[in-house]
């Protein structure tokens, strides 16, 4: 993913999205490429449950280059 990143405008977003609940593959991830690709920020962090949302589970983050 961290590749993509820079070819992101400055200003653009990137909105990274997975059909899974797993913190590894979600907060964890985008929390590490953040924290390793300095220039970029979240905008926007959502969770589905499937219990809480009747909906299967999914994970979008909306991430700025500054």
């Amino acid at each position: 993913m961290s590749r993509v990143f820079r070819v992101l405008k400055p200003g653009g977003i990137l909105v990274y999205s997975t059909c899974s609940i797993e913190p590894a593959e979600n907060e964890q991830l985008v929390a590490s490429i953040l924290e390793s690709t300095p220039g970029y920020e979240p905008v926007k962090l959502r969770h589905s449950f499937p219990p809480d949302d009747q909906m299967d589970g999914a994970f979008a983050a909306a991430i700025r280059r500054i």
